[in-house]
């Protein structure tokens, strides 16, 4: 057997390898030195919820001042409302009340004898 044609049965060995769902190792030669793992997790997936509830804020009180001052029905106002139901659908996400950012209603003090008008 010849120097090419043996050459040539590893390359078809390592295809057929491949073929078969055998590991074959794709990291690059500086991942191979430095012992990095591809697989390592990227820091991701925590979520400063005091910070992104106070940017929300921000954005829905913008999203309120325009509803406002815009006509109702106009394409400014619709555009508004939707960006506070967006951001109502974040905030419950987040905290799990919906209601996060609506006023809350008005009330007088309770009366300390209930039975006195």
């Amino acid at each position: 057997m010849s120097q090419q044609e043996a050459t040539g049965r590893r390359k078809i060995e390592k295809v057929r390898s491949c073929q078969i769902n055998q590991p074959v190792d794709i990291g690059t030669k500086k991942e191979q030195i430095s012992g990095l793992d591809m697989s390592r997790r990227s820091g991701r997936g925590f979520i400063n919820t005091q910070e992104v509830l106070e940017k929300l804020c921000i954005g829905r009180a913008g999203a309120v001042q325009v509803m406002r001052s815009a006509k109702i029905g106009s394409p400014q106002y619709r555009t508004a409302m939707h960006l506070c139901e967006a951001i109502d659908d974040m905030v419950e996400k987040l905290t799990g009340d919906r209601t996060h950012f609506h006023d809350k209603p008005a009330s007088t003090a309770p009366r300390k004898d209930p039975l006195k008008r």
